[in-house]
């Protein structure tokens, strides 16, 4: 019985943030331990806990995995199961392989679980998700439209995530979240908002993901984790990047050893060097974007990420093209039609319809535009960037209204997320066709009424919580309206909104 309360006293001190207490706790269980599966137990509590000395804080699962087994194969599969899972949620910034579901994979059979299982079908989601790919969406798929309870959003949301499934995972993650915010659970909500900040990005809502990614680097700083701040900053770092802003590894890393650690995981490696590529390519560097995108796709270098080669295909191709290297971007193609024939997720069918449009040939344009002009795309950035493409090249075919129509779809979708840079790179494709846009007035008639009034008080030195106050709003929906505002503006510091509102 004391062992148990020193676990489980171990495991609150490490969700409150007190990390050495809850070390030292986890090393008292550790040596008074009767059995196996307290052994396991306190064993995996140490493992967890965010002190930069662990083998999951070096990148290796090892030690975790071993634990997990442990418990196991001492009888307690419950306690099993549920590390297993904590462990699948976590993986993806703490390890240096690219696919981190590979070392879990025999753990995961031993556990011998239903196929059906919301718990089995995250883990096959993150153990073999080209494999099974496919039968996790049809699975996770089947179950979504009854999964009301947290846990089951949770798990299928994030299986569908893994999967690279949007339009579901985003309302599952959205339920999971709203429940695990108002009960105050610490345990899986970190990963929750990470993984709730990507799909939304994906789904087109930028501003609302880069909200959940701020919301993660605040609440890593509390849980005394920064590990997973900068993990979060990270996510921060690729929203930047859309508008051509390069990544600073030591701000991501926010000057610590751990953080540092973190930024060596496999995904961190390719989030950053996807973050430098999107950057140069907003700002008219492709050369240098294809240098970086190339890494994420190549086997022998440590960037190496099958996911992140998929989603980033759009910047890679369109380097590709942008460069003079259309072989790239046909090699491209043709590993994703592989891909395609293994695992038909949309994210991966996004990507594809992408690189097949962007090397149409001329004599097929016009169909290529209606077909995408029509089509409802799971990613909207990535359709944005097809029809921006289009655009361009049914201009240099001599077909300006159509040409002007593609384009104006692209800027309509650029302003919607929003993608200020994009819509930029629009606006000079459209004046390249002869058209003439308005002149911008004064900047802060670009904002909406409610976004200046924000402003407004913001500038006064109001806090993101007493303008909440004053507007009748939460401080996540001020902040939401500040950093569209911002990106409106051409601003990063709210510093600097005085000027703004003064000059216009």
């Amino acid at each position: 019985m004391r062992v148990g309360r020193l676990i489980v006293a171990a495991e609150l001190a490490g969700l409150s943030g007190r990390t050495s207490e809850a070390s030292l706790l986890a090393h008292r269980a550790s040596s008074e331990a009767p059995d196996r599966l307290l052994a396991a137990r306190a064993a995996w509590v140490a493992e967890t806990l965010p002190t930069g000395r662990t083998g999951l804080a070096r990148g290796d699962l090892g030690p975790a995995l071993h634990a997990v087994s442990e418990m196991q194969v001492a009888g307690g599969v419950e306690h099993a199961t549920a590390a297993l899972l904590h462990l699948a949620a976590i993986a993806w910034d703490h390890t240096l392989e690219p696919s981190p579901g590979d070392p879990m994979l025999a753990v995961v059979e031993a556990l011998a679980l239903p196929e059906d299982d919301p718990r089995s079908i995250l883990l096959a989601a993150r153990t073999e998700p080209v494999v099974r790919g496919d039968r996790v969406l049809e699975l996770a798929l089947e179950a979504a439209p009854s999964a009301e309870d947290e846990e089951s959003a949770w798990l299928l949301g994030y299986a569908l995530n893994l999967v690279g499934e949007i339009d579901t995972a985003r309302v599952l993650l959205d339920r999971a979240l709203a429940s695990m915010r108002a009960r105050g659970e610490l345990r899986t909500f970190p990963q929750a908002l990470m993984g709730t900040s990507m799909t939304t990005y994906l789904a087109g809502d930028v501003a609302k993901a880069r909200l959940l990614a701020e919301q993660a680097v605040s609440l890593g700083r509390d849980l005394g984790d920064a590990g997973f701040s900068a993990a979060a900053r990270c996510a921060l770092a690729w929203f930047d990047a859309l508008d051509g802003r390069q990544p600073d590894v030591d701000v991501i890393s926010g000057g610590t050893e751990v953080g540092a650690q973190v930024l060596r995981s496999s995904a961190m490696r390719a989030t950053v060097l996807g973050s430098q590529g999107a950057a140069y390519l907003v700002t008219g560097r492709p050369a240098k974007a294809l240098e970086r995108l190339r890494c994420i796709a190549d086997p022998g270098h440590d960037a190496y990420h099958p996911d992140f080669a998929v989603i980033t295909s759009p910047d890679f191709v369109d380097a590709a093209l942008d460069s003079g290297r259309r072989e790239d971007a046909e090699q491209r193609l043709a590993d994703l039609e592989q891909l395609h024939d293994r695992w038909h997720a949309p994210m991966v069918r996004t990507a594809l319809d992408h690189v097949r449009a962007a090397l149409v040939p001329d004599d097929e344009l016009a169909t290529t535009w209606a077909a995408v002009r029509d089509a409802r795309w799971s990613i909207p950035y990535a359709k944005a960037r097809t029809l921006l493409r289009l655009g361009r090249r049914l201009h240099a075919a001599g077909r300006s209204e159509d040409a002007r129509a593609a384009l104006h779809a692209a800027l309509a979708l650029f302003g919607e997320m929003p993608a200020p840079a994009w819509e930029e790179r629009t606006r000079d494709a459209l004046r390249a066709t002869g058209e003439r846009l308005a002149v911008p007035g004064r900047r802060d008639e670009l904002l909406t009424p409610q976004e200046l009034r924000v402003c407004t008080l913001a500038a006064q030195g109001l806090s993101n919580r007493a303008i909440g106050e004053h507007l009748f709003v939460s401080p996540r929906t001020v902040g939401a309206h500040l950093y569209a505002a911002f990106q409106k503006l051409g601003i990063s510091d709210r510093r600097q909104l005085s000027d703004v509102l003064a000059t216009g």
